[in-house]
């Protein structure tokens, strides 16, 4: 059931709302501007392949409004095949600064509609694929594994299974449907019991091919960083949950959230000085634990880009151009140490968070909620926005609480879900079997499904020593 909320909504009295801010969720950025020509990189050599996987692959069911006989199943339906005890366990948002920075804890834009609706200006520019993988290449999943280490000193990393981010899950997802639209491949590493999937582009700095639409001018104008996150360029969110017997860490981004859905009893995190206190990689084991903030950010800033072609992969230097408050977005580096920023935000609850969609006014009634459910379930996103636009001028937004909808695509596609995680398990026994615990998953229309060795000469390993001896749980003598 769709239940459309704008009209009594209010408005935002922050200044410069809609302006000055960029956007990063599902491949966005903060650059702005005409379409520009980068080269495209080519994908990285194939390891020797090492196995085949045959997965039946199951037909979606989609859902309607109506019942059907699947919505009386429940009590029939494994309880291994549903997501269960999902909590939120880490936040933290991108900053704009000219080397990899983190806040922790994060907080996600708020929700501030228009007065009334104005016609937006269509995307342009260019935006990163994996904004992860394009602040911090040489291991993008690490600074997810720090927040969470900074906010839980002593979280009990050996009890999880999967540590992956909400897009390589999504893919697995997509092939058990049969609904891949474009070759994937991600890597695996077993670090202890723990087997981590890393996405890989064709370089971590890809860009998004052919930008159409309004997917990335609508947050700019609909949603507004506060005060207490100001700078940010995205926000990251990292959930665990218990699916078919494994314990999971999903981190993904968020789009922003409700301030009338955060209780009034909400407080802001404790914090460790009266402002951020810098923390890089040979200090954080002084860490202190922090109260955890769900939170979601994305700064929305105007940026020019630079192509350097000095090697075989281009890189990108961002450059601010319209925000005073924010430094020079970061230059992409392979290796570049990481700096946390540790503050007391205001805890934002995971039920106030959203997911923004956007589409011409003329796909309205074309189950696109339907086609998002298998992601949003990967993520447990409990709110969806679907902003539906003519021409530019949004005057149709839905505002949904999605969490019926997801139980109920849980419901019905119990058979594809167990699958999955089949193959999930398959995925995690091979990782743990072998000697250094590495190797690749590619999916192609040629090949299919494969696991490979890990392809290319310039693949680190997932965690640096530091950080992989931490979630070891190894102890390192204190610096002084």
């Amino acid at each position: 059931m769709y239940v459309n909320r704008q009209s009594n909504r209010g408005s935002s009295s922050t200044p410069g709302r809609g302006a000055g801010r960029g956007y990063f969720a599902r491949g966005r950025s903060n650059f702005r501007g005409r379409p520009v020509e980068v080269p495209r990189a080519a994908s990285p050599p194939l390891g020797e392949i090492l196995e085949r996987v045959q997965t039946h692959e199951t037909d979606l069911i989609e859902f309607s409004d109506s019942e059907d006989e699947n919505d009386n199943k429940e009590q029939e339906h494994s309880a291994s095949l549903k997501i269960v005890n999902c909590k939120d366990v880490a936040t933290f948002n991108w900053m704009n600064k000219a080397t990899p920075t983190i806040l922790v804890p994060g907080k996600p834009p708020a929700w501030t509609p228009l007065h009334s609706p104005r016609r937006l200006p269509e995307d342009g520019g260019a935006y990163f694929r994996d904004k992860n993988a394009a602040q911090y290449p040489s291991r993008p999943i690490e600074p997810a594994v720090q927040a969470l280490l900074t906010l839980n000193p002593n979280f009990p990393t050996s009890s999880i299974d999967i540590f992956a981010c909400n897009s390589t899950l999504g893919n697995l997802l997509r092939h058990v449907f049969n609904r891949v639209e474009r070759p994937f491949r991600f890597l695996v590493e077993a670090v202890g019991n723990t087997v981590f999937f890393v996405r890989r582009e064709n370089s971590p700095t890809q860009l998004i091919d052919a930008v159409r639409g309004f997917g990335h001018t609508f947050p700019e104008a609909y949603t507004t960083w506060e005060s207490d996150v100001r700078g940010s360029d995205t926000h990251q969110r990292i959930v665990q949950y218990e699916f078919g017997g494994l314990n999971f860490l999903v981190r993904f981004a968020a789009d922003g959230y409700y301030k009338d859905l955060v209780p009034n009893d909400t407080t802001p995190g404790s914090k460790l000085s009266d402002s951020p206190k810098p923390t890089d990689e040979s200090s954080i084991d002084d860490t202190l634990a922090l109260a955890l903030g769900e939170s979601t950010i994305a700064s929305r800033l105007s940026t020019s880009i630079t192509l350097s072609s000095s090697s075989s992969s281009p890189s990108l230097s961002l450059s601010s151009s319209s925000s005073p408050s924010s430094t020079s977005s970061p230059q992409v580096q392979k290796e570049q140490k990481l700096t946390i920023l540790q503050d007391g935000s205001q805890l934002i609850p995971r039920a106030a968070v959203f997911d923004i969609k956007t589409r011409s006014v003329r796909k309205k009634d074309t189950g696109i909620l339907a086609g998002e459910l298998p992601r949003l379930w990967a993520a447990q996103n409990p709110n969806f926005v679907l902003a539906y636009h003519q021409s530019g001028l949004f005057e149709d937004i839905e505002e949904t609480d999605i969490r019926d909808d997801i139980q109920r695509w849980e419901r019905r596609n119990e058979d594809a879900l167990r699958t999955y995680a089949d193959l999930l398990k398959k995925i995690i026994t091979f990782a743990r079997a072998r000697k250094d615990g590495k190797f690749e998953v590619v999916c192609s229309a040629v090949d299919g499904l494969v696991f490979r060795e890990q392809g290319g000469d310039d693949v680190s390993s997932t965690l640096s020593s530091a950080v992989q001896d931490r979630w070891l749980g190894k102890k390192h003598p204190v610096k002084e």
